[in-house]
């Protein structure tokens, strides 16, 4: 199996650090040019072509696409990654007042810079943002 070639330096997840992580961990994936697996932009090749050098070139393709995943996470990239955001980011209505009441409740600590106050608001306006659940609604000027 191959190993990633620059390590995470960030903190590892945990219940609290999930919009942090998923994107220090995205831009991790993006630089091992890994992210396509996870978000599903590049699927597993096939390999039942019955034409011999074809399905050569088909089951290269596949061995490739096998070592990358397992760089990216393991047997199912896509499902992994999945469950970590619906575990994350359940789009319940106490997880959403929970966001809010946490927004809402920031102050400014003693030898906290402003741009670290800055971060949690926006850290907080993030987590609120992915816990909107999708309506189908636009917002349309006047017509």
């Amino acid at each position: 199996m191959a190993t990633l070639s620059g390590l995470p330096t960030y903190p590892k997840l945990d219940e609290t650090n999930y919009a942090n992580w998923s994107v220090d961990t995205k831009a991790l994936l993006q630089s091992q040019m890994l992210w396509r697996l996870v978000n599903e932009t590049q699927t597993k090749p096939k390999a039942d072509s019955s034409d011999a050098p074809e399905r050569k070139l088909q089951q290269t393709a596949l061995d490739n696409w096998e070592d990358r995943a397992e760089r990216a996470c393991a047997d199912d990239p896509v499902a992994i990654w999945k469950a970590l955001k619906s575990v994350h980011e359940a789009q319940q209505p106490g997880n959403r007042y929970n966001a809010y009441n946490d927004l809402f409740s920031i102050k400014k600590r003693d030898n906290e810079s402003l741009s670290a106050l800055i971060m949690r608001t926006e850290q907080g306006i993030h987590l609120i943002k992915a816990l909107r659940p999708e309506t189908g609604f636009d917002i349309v000027g006047d017509q």
